[in-house]
């Protein structure tokens, strides 16, 4: 497997039906180092805690195989 890319992304807004809501969504190849720590990616936002990140989803790796079912 190669390494393309290391995603990262910041606080952000997504508007649904009757009312916005905060994501970290958006994430952005970065060309810098980056730490894993034992919630994430230095640098990275996680804004739903409850169903993101920890050190059980600190980091995913999508294959080739990921992507085609997306």
């Amino acid at each position: 497997m190669k390494l393309i890319s290391v995603n990262i992304g910041k606080a952000g807004t997504v508007q649904r039906k009757l009312y916005k809501e905060k994501t970290g969504i958006f994430k952005i190849p970065t060309n810098k180092s980056v730490e894993i720590g034992r919630s994430g990616l230095e640098g990275d936002v996680i804004m739903s805690k409850k169903h993101h990140g920890g050190v059980d989803q600190a980091v995913y790796i999508y294959g080739d195989t990921d992507y085609d079912w997306w």
